[in-house]
């Protein structure tokens, strides 16, 4: 390993016309000491050969390995990646190919559950969306001729029982139904005394709280914005539920 290592720094030396004693005064370390590498009378510390690899502008992976692409972008490296590197010179041989071994079965492990990720696509749902927005002050648009359009969303936002979604027109819902909001609907033709709902009244569509007073015998369409009065129901309105809003 070392060996192959010291015959990659002598090829670095060749190919840029850089000689041994050069090098060795660039790294800071004694002029003989980069011969002394290669005759194996001396081993490099993983600091000095992390300054070779550095001061060549080369890859980690071939420098050290002779794998992949040879010049990368400059290198750093912190303390902790240096104590490491002198943590593995002091490895024999077998050692390192065991440390290689088990690295190679932990890459490969995390590329292919990068690989996962990437050609994994969160599932999604089209959903009929109907253009025209409740509290518009428009009546009957739920049928088969009224305007709509399907539209792509992420299956996880869109809660189990929708129907369909309406974009909302106005404040009156805020905090909780914000302005040009697509809410979702169940549809149904009653809805629960306190549940937010989709209604026709007098020919308006309205996305309203429904509070009913069973004691006063008053039915009532609530806005959450207290800018907003109550819309009292009489016997002689037209009231429809069109569904329920899904929060």
């Amino acid at each position: 390993m070392l060996e192959a290592i010291v015959e990659r720094i002598y090829i670095l030396l060749d190919e840029n016309d850089i000689t041994a004693i050069t090098l060795a005064s660039e790294i800071n370390v004694h002029r003989s000491a980069i011969s002394e590498w290669k005759t194996g009378s001396r081993k490099p510390s993983a600091e000095n050969l992390l300054k070779v690899a550095s001061y060549f502008d080369v890859s980690l992976n071939w420098f050290f390995r002779g794998e992949g692409v040879k010049y990368s972008k400059s290198l750093t490296f912190d303390e902790k990646e240096i104590r490491l590197l002198e943590s593995y010179g002091k490895l024999d041989e077998l050692e390192q190919e065991l440390l290689h071994e088990r690295i190679s079965a932990f890459m490969d492990v995390k590329n292919k559950r990068l690989n996962n990720a990437k050609t994994m696509k969160k599932a999604t749902h089209q959903m009929k969306v109907y253009d025209l927005a409740a509290s518009a002050g428009f009546g009957n648009y739920l049928n088969d001729e009224s305007p709509f359009s399907f539209l792509e969303y992420e299956a996880d936002a869109i809660p189990r029982g929708t129907d369909y979604g309406i974009r909302i027109s106005g404040d009156s819902m805020e905090p909780v139904i914000s302005d040009s909001t697509i809410v979702w609907v169940k549809g149904q033709i009653s809805v629960d005394n306190g549940d937010i709902g989709i209604f026709i009244l007098n020919g308006g569509a309205y996305c309203k709280k429904l509070v009913v007073d069973n004691v006063k015998q008053k039915v009532q369409l609530v806005s959450l914005n207290e800018s907003y009065k109550p819309i009292a129901v009489s016997e002689h309105d037209y009231l429809k539920t069109v569904g329920k809003v899904l929060l």
